[in-house]
């Protein structure tokens, strides 16, 4: 479920979503296209246009990530945050240049007979062109 929200000067996303495991999955199978558990999603975010020919905008966006059971391991995965972020210009013809970053991060550990206690985490910055 997606909900959106729109003002002159912003706009203004909400989300509701569910992964299901509908991918075969086998744990000792890199290849195999499932991942074995659901995962319950919760997003929200925003972007600004500080000048009112929307020429510039600022946008934001978090989500959050709460895994299930994998089947077959018994371990339940850590949950997970997602933030993104950009800053952008027109630049005419249709066209934005700008800067993007992300952190995407565990925030509890894995559970479960044999699980990790690793919180793996990235981070990502890039330049965007549209």
């Amino acid at each position: 479920m997606v909900l959106g929200w729109h003002g002159p000067q912003w706009d203004a996303v909400f989300a509701l979503g569910e992964w299901f495991d509908t991918g075969r999955h086998s744990s000792t199978d890199p290849a195999s296209v499932g991942m074995g558990y659901k995962s319950t999603m919760v997003t929200g975010g925003a972007t600004f246009y500080p000048d009112s020919r929307r020429a510039w905008s600022v946008s934001a966006l978090a989500r959050f990530e709460k895994n299930g059971k994998q089947d077959g391991t018994g371990i339940t995965p850590g949950n997970g945050l997602t933030l993104e972020w950009g800053v952008a210009r027109q630049i005419g013809g249709g066209k934005q240049l700008g800067l993007v970053g992300y952190y995407q991060g565990q925030t509890t550990d894995d559970s479960g007979p044999g699980a990790s206690s690793l919180k793996p985490r990235r981070t990502g910055l890039g330049l965007q062109f549209d």
